[in-house]
């Protein structure tokens, strides 16, 4: 991804890869409006073919605020080999996804340094659309939405949110230090559940190496609200004041949503860390949903107010707590 000039801008990518003749500064934005996307022919504006490859839809897989993502098989002209893929293209004719597509580029090559193989999916291929907006290719997850299995379940385990805890806060910690980089809108329908056989995994976090015995990995989706550092702003609900990274946001979001939808479904015992982590007001406002006002609302507003510059549940911190948690629970 990056080359000589990593010194000068972090996030330098080449776009070759990815079925684009073009290499540059993510954070130069003339750049990135200088960027040329052929749109790729096809019987529908949603489609995608070239030279040498081609897309047949399959299914849909889900609308999102600003895309829609569906199921393909990408085929070979010349081999005839077929890999399965997901297109996400933009919910609006002529809108552009190119930004999110070369953020997440940026994130996931980071994940993939920082340890996390399976951090997010991986971008296949850039296209432009005949209504002139721009998708992206990207590899599927074999995985479980978080909120789906939390609705599963007829009480969440608080060893399952202990568990996940580690992963995303091991996660969110990295990409700040790496990237200088923010989700801005982390919660249980963004991530993914990717199973496998029971292991150990260490982590850094903060100054300190952490292990867990876990059977499962965590996959973020979703950065069409993300920003890094204060050069990339996405989504456009987030204002220009608003400070890239804000320590701790990330996780106040997913603690925020988690507890606004599944509280009554927690463990005994770990409502006690959410109210630290939270507050106990805002625990009350959550519960109360829909009494005074609306709590999603509530939580970006939080999210992105520019007065708030750090939240309190940083990964530091809630690892520690849960530590602390343990240790008590075993006792």
């Amino acid at each position: 991804m990056c080359n000589g000039a990593l010194q000068k801008c972090p996030c330098y990518i080449d776009l070759q890869p990815y079925g684009i003749e073009a290499s540059g500064c993510i954070f130069d934005t003339q750049w990135t409006k200088r960027v040329k996307i052929a749109y790729n022919s096809g019987v529908h504006s949603s489609a995608y073919e070239n030279e040498k490859e081609y897309l047949t839809l399959v299914f849909e897989k889900s609308h999102g605020q600003h895309g829609i993502i569906e199921g393909g098989v990408l085929v070979d002209k010349k081999t005839g080999e077929q890999k399965m893929v997901y297109s996400k293209r933009p919910k609006k004719e002529g809108e552009s996804l190119f930004e999110e597509a070369i953020t997440q580029i940026v994130i996931s090559n980071s994940l993939i340094r920082g340890g996390f193989i399976e951090g997010t999916p991986e971008v296949y291929r850039i296209f432009g659309l005949k209504c002139g907006g721009v998708g992206f290719l990207m590899r599927p997850v074999d995985g479980v939405v978080m909120e789906e299995m939390l609705h599963s379940f007829s009480v969440v385990p608080a060893k399952f949110v202990i568990e996940a805890l580690f992963h995303i806060a091991a996660m969110i910690d990295w990409l700040v230090e790496d990237l200088g980089m923010n989700h801005r809108d982390l919660k249980p329908s963004n991530l993914l559940i990717l199973f496998h056989k029971k292991m150990y995994k260490k982590r850094k976090i903060g100054n300190k190496k952490h292990t867990i015995c876990s059977d499962f990995e965590i996959v973020f989706l979703d950065y069409g609200f993300s920003c890094i550092k204060n050069e990339i702003s996405l989504g456009g609900i987030y204002g220009s004041d608003d400070p890239c990274v804000k320590e701790g946001r990330d996780l106040f979001m997913f603690l925020a949503f988690l507890y606004l939808e599944f509280h009554h479904k927690l463990e005994n015992g770990i409502h006690i860390l959410f109210e630290k982590w939270l507050t106990v007001g805002f625990c009350n406002m959550l519960r109360n949903r829909g009494k005074e006002l609306d709590p999603v609302d509530y939580i970006y507003f939080m999210s992105g107010n520019s007065e708030i510059k750090k939240f309190i549940c940083t990964p530091t911190k809630v690892i520690d707590d849960l530590q602390k948690f343990v240790n008590l629970s075993e006792k």
